[in-house]
């Protein structure tokens, strides 16, 4: 049986924990709270997440006691994240909306976009309305911290490859392309699923990136009042270089009250 889902991240949401299972998402976090404590000489109170998946940042930072709002457009990868929240006991606020397009009244003192969340916004449009809006939702002096994949990455380890996994009751296969032209990656995801009857059901899902440079990045800034802080060699304090496979960027909300 074939089963094939226009609604983005719907067959993804299910297997995305275990297809994510080697990312150490305390570390990041760790790292991220690090980062802004060396740029604000103190810890962040609210953190918001954008792109929040299901919510492995988000519940990383709740169980290290701080305030934390998680955003996501996938209903679906939602419900997995308030779930697994709710099972640890840990308070975590959830609300599904597009973060192009992002209204909420609270103000964070740090915003976070982790593995690949900015490279899901594929229009250039979209992504200055992404830094428009987070800019409006952080205090004065607060920081933006996300990453993107580097250039390095998608043309030499995405590229044309082709990576599988088998497990006793999942086989997922994931084919990548790269346009070179345009910077979208597509990765078509193929997914072979043990029904309860030993029967495997086959899901199809397509995800799109594309590639943002510094200039692109900072170009995308400019309407916003964000600045930019510094660049990193993925999770680390290292400057980037040719081979760096995910840069991390670290924007500060301008602190002029007259602006």
């Amino acid at each position: 049986m074939i089963k094939s889902m226009s609604i983005p991240y719907s067959n993804l949401s299910t297997h995305y924990d275990r297809l994510m299972s080697d990312v150490d998402y305390e570390s990041i976090f760790n790292f991220v709270l690090s980062a802004y404590i060396k740029s604000k000489n103190t810890k962040p109170d609210t953190i918001i997440e954008l792109a929040c998946g299901t919510g492995n940042f988000a519940i990383q930072a709740a169980k290290q006691g701080y305030r934390v709002t998680g955003v996501d457009i996938s209903d679906e990868m939602l419900r997995i994240a308030k779930d697994k929240s709710r099972k640890q006991g840990l308070l975590v606020t959830f609300i599904n909306q597009d973060i192009s397009r992002l209204k909420l009244k609270e103000k964070y003192e740090l915003a976070v976009c982790c593995y690949d969340g900015i490279n899901h916004i594929t229009d250039e449009d979209k992504l200055r309305d992404v830094f428009v809006n987070v800019s409006r939702c952080l205090l004065p002096g607060g920081l933006f911290i996300f990453d993107v994949n580097s250039a390095y990455k998608f043309s030499h380890i995405y590229s044309d490859n082709v990576y599988y996994e088998s497990y006793d009751d999942l086989t997922y296969i994931w084919q990548n392309q790269f346009d070179k032209k345009t910077g979208i990656a597509s990765f078509e995801l193929t997914f072979f699923q043990k029904d309860t009857d030993g029967k495997y059901i086959r899901y199809d899902e397509t995800i799109h990136e594309k590639y943002y440079s510094k200039r692109a990045i900072d170009k995308a800034v400019k309407k916003s009042e964000l600045q930019r802080l510094a660049i990193y060699d993925g999770y680390s304090y290292d400057e980037p270089v040719k081979r760096s496979q995910r840069h991390l960027y670290i924007f500060k909300k301008t602190e002029d009250l007259f602006k």
